[in-house]
């Protein structure tokens, strides 16, 4: 009884079927970052997504990197428990999950839920798949895996809240800003107050994140994100191309040989545009060469010195 308080509580479901993600009709919480045009250099745009999800392309399937990730989830959950300040029940937690167990139950004291999927209460296409909910039966809690190579995760910039995890700061502003959308959606679902990232970096250094908290703002933003995205998907509307590359896939007859063919008042708006511009050309050539000849002038004034003054003393160049 006490086992299924959390699944009653919060509407949440075991996943029975390890190949959820194939041939799926919602969007995930790790999506949100692709939505707010996060991920563009990972070639993944609203575009990419929504052509997925309209059955154009095929769901990405991942590879050695993110096999590895998954293989190293136990441990980096294990290790993010211990840290928590449950050491007692880190062990039995990560047997019962390599063993394909949903969840590990301590009467009376504490639960752990892996594998599970909550659907959004306010959105019914938006669902989220917590890697690991520790419920107290007071304030759950969700803890995000992440695993990366070491020069992946860092931050380049410790004011850079986007292209990697700070070093210093373990707080939820050392997040990267994708993963803290990604995670305030699955508080969003699962009706959560808080949550926790754990960090794997190259495999040798552990670091624990947060504390985020409900941020009903930013859960307003990512609703307004997807309720604007799925009008795309049941209108079977592409949305709106992000990069050049989106524009390719969109428009794949665009190619070194292709021509536009205007006539008209458009050509002749074209043909005054080119006079304009060689004139233009011209026009800056000269500046140019006028404004070297000012600075060789004015150099040769200086000659070897650093500055150039006047009488009074004044700093002229």
């Amino acid at each position: 009884y006490k086992c299924s308080r959390f699944l009653r509580r919060y509407f949440v479901k075991f996943l029975k079927d390890t190949n959820f993600l194939n041939g799926r009709n919602y969007i995930g919480a790790s999506d949100i970052a692709t939505l707010a045009g996060l991920n563009k250099k990972y070639n993944q745009t609203p575009l990419t997504l929504w052509e997925v999800l309209t059955k154009r392309t095929e769901q990405w399937t991942g590879n050695e990197s993110t096999e590895w990730g998954h293989l190293l989830e136990g441990l980096i959950l294990k290790k993010a428990i211990e840290k928590l300040g449950h050491k007692n029940y880190s062990e039995r937690f990560y047997f019962d999950k390599i063993k394909g167990k949903n969840k590990t139950f301590f009467q009376n004291e504490i639960a752990f839920y892996n594998n599970t999927e909550a659907l959004c209460p306010h959105f019914k296409h938006l669902t989220a798949h917590a890697d690991l909910v520790i419920d107290d039966f007071k304030n759950p809690k969700i803890i995000e895996a992440k695993s990366s190579k070491f020069f992946a995760s860092k931050r380049k910039d410790e004011e850079e809240t986007v292209d990697g995890y700070s070093m210093k700061d373990f707080s939820a502003n050392g997040i990267p800003l994708k993963v803290r959308l990604q995670v305030q959606a699955q508080l969003m679902c699962y009706n959560v107050e808080s949550a926790h990232v754990a960090l794997l970096a190259d495999t040798s250094s552990h670091k624990l994140y947060g504390e985020i908290k409900k941020d009903v703002k930013t859960q307003e933003y990512i609703l307004a994100l997807c309720e604007k995205f799925w009008q795309c998907v049941e209108k079977d509307i592409p949305p709106k191309p992000e990069t050049w590359a989106d524009i390719l896939r969109l428009y794949p007859e665009i190619d070194e040989e292709t021509k536009a063919v205007i006539s008209g008042e458009e050509e002749q708006k074209v043909l005054i545009m080119k006079n304009q511009y060689k004139r233009y050309s011209k026009a800056i050539s000269k500046l140019q060469g006028r404004q070297e000849d000012i600075k060789n002038a004015i150099g040769l004034l200086i000659g070897e010195n650093k500055y150039l003054e006047n009488a009074e003393g004044e700093n002229l160049a």
